[in-house]
């Protein structure tokens, strides 16, 4: 069979053919990876002879004999196919059985197969909500992950909320300091996108808040006599400093 690249580039960077191990007829086999590259097209053959005594014809009907193993290439999406092929090795070789009663050769055909590469879309955990004080700073983290992050995806992040709010877009850490303008409640969206573009998003609430100040007043002045001046502090005092 033949391995072809037929979209966007798809191929195996590796690939083994290894005999399936419920397969218990023709002992005698070759796999001939002579052709195997990893640059497509790809040629594999494979043969199982009845060669020594008491060794088994297949049976009537499907047969699993092989498994291919593969890796796929860094492309976000694409197609490989599988399909069957001629060789020429000394003459043209193609698939073909042998019939086990009268030795002559049985054309096969071989149905082509599809492998589909899909790009797996991250995810990121929710953020909570926060309440700060605008003299303090703010520190987030955000947390993305990707089923294809392990074998060839990186993710970026990105933020949109208050001015001044930034994040990390390798590492998703979230900082901002408010200062007195930033007294309100304010909504942030936080998104992480995956090599292939694709991308998911959270938001939460950051709760700016102000401590008012207190005032106190002089005492009461149970008397006067007309014409004196009152006179008193008035003593207020803010928290915020």
């Amino acid at each position: 069979f033949e391995v072809s690249s037929t979209t966007n580039g798809a191929f195996f960077d590796a690939m083994s053919v290894n005999w399936d191990a419920g397969l218990v007829n023709l002992t005698n086999r070759i796999v001939d990876l002579s052709r195997v590259d990893n640059v497509s097209p790809d040629t594999v053959r494979i043969a199982g002879m009845m060669i020594d005594a008491g060794d088994a014809c297949l049976a009537v009907g499907p047969t699993v004999v092989a498994q291919v193993e593969f890796t796929t290439n860094d492309v976000c999406d694409g197609t490989v196919t599988l399909s069957g092929a001629t060789v020429d090795c000394n003459g043209l070789v193609s698939t073909q059985f042998v019939d086990c009663a009268t030795t002559t050769l049985v054309p096969a055909t071989v149905n082509a197969g599809v492998v589909t590469f899909v790009n797996i879309a991250p995810t990121i955990a929710t953020i909570p909500d926060e309440t700060i004080h605008w003299s303090m700073a703010y520190v987030g983290q955000a947390m993305g992950s990707d089923a294809d992050e392990a074998s060839c995806e990186t993710l970026s992040y990105s933020v949109a909320g208050p001015a001044g709010m930034v994040i990390d877009a390798n590492t998703g850490v979230i900082t901002w300091s408010p200062g007195g303008a930033g007294v309100c409640t304010h909504t942030v969206e936080v998104t992480v996108t995956d090599k292939c573009g694709a991308d998911a998003m959270t938001s939460f609430e950051i709760c700016v808040y102000n401590d008012p100040p207190t005032i106190a007043c002089p005492t009461d002045l149970p008397w006067m006599i007309w014409g004196e001046t009152a006179s008193g502090g008035v003593v207020a005092s803010d928290p915020d400093g």
